[in-house]
């Protein structure tokens, strides 16, 4: 009975990851096909939020999150506000005021990213494998 509910888990597992490499690799196609690039605003606040992670009652690691609510002015001069997480490297280049961009979608402008974060879909395109390859492995070994 274990052994299936393992290889139940692993199947679905790999189709995770193969379905979020998809979604990474139809996101990058869309930005590649009518993203737009815009300087954002600079920020006024943002709140920190940082999650503690325990084993057995005793601290093991700490993950902080950054948020904020972003604007930035569209080609068409629309200005668009979209509440986002922000990644350690873009959070720096706020605070020292250095100029940051992001990339929106045209025709839904509060669809947004980072310069430079784009969706690496051959990550988790090779996870799926890894995981597929494995369990197909045991499969036969068990």
């Amino acid at each position: 009975m274990i052994t299936w509910t393992l290889r139940v888990c692993a199947i679905l597992s790999s189709l995770i990851a193969f379905s979020m490499s998809w979604s990474g690799f139809v996101e990058n196609r869309e930005f590649s096909a009518q993203g737009q690039r815009a300087l954002v605003e600079p920020l006024e606040q943002y709140t920190e939020r940082t999650t503690t992670t325990k084993k057995l009652g005793i601290p093991v690691g700490e993950s902080k999150l950054h948020t904020a609510e972003i604007f930035f002015t569209t080609l068409d001069d629309r200005r668009v506000q979209v509440d986002r997480g922000i990644p350690d490297d873009v959070l720096a280049a706020f605070l020292s005021g250095k100029d940051v961009y992001i990339e929106y979608l045209s025709e839904t402008p509060t669809t947004t990213r980072f310069e430079g974060h784009a969706a690496r879909p051959f990550l988790a395109a090779s996870i799926g494998f890894l995981i597929g390859g494995v369990t197909w492995v045991l499969w036969r070994k068990m």
